[in-house]
Order: C-alpha cells, then structure tokens, then sequence
C-alpha cells in the first residue's frame, strides 16, 4: 500500500484530472469495437474510480 500525503489544493487537482480521465475513458469505452479492450478500459475506468473516491473520503475526514 502506497501513503500519499497531498495539500488541499493538490488534492483538488488530482481530483479534476481523473474527472476528465474518467470522461475520456467513458468516450472511448464507448466508440471501441474491441471486446477484449473494452473490458479493460471499463477495469482501468473502475479502479479511477475507487481513487478518486478514495480522494473524497480522505478530505471528508480532514
């Protein structure tokens, strides 16, 4: 397990890139025709999202 340490401010701004990341991934999972790619970009598109929920809950609790 990685501990990273991140001001409010850079906490913020990893939040915005995966917002965006996750908006470009949900584009491209949409328009891939390959199965196989597919599937792995939805599993990449999944664990953004327990980051950037990660994210969330350790600003709730400061």
């Amino acid at each position: 397990m990685v501990t990273l340490r991140l001001d409010d401010e850079k906490t913020d701004l990893l939040k915005q890139v995966l917002d965006v990341s996750l908006s470009e991934l949900h584009m491209e999972i949409a328009h891939t025709d390959s199965w196989e790619y597919r599937e792995m970009l939805k599993d990449r598109e999944a664990s953004l999202k327990e980051i950037l929920h990660e994210l969330v809950l350790s600003q709730a609790v400061f």
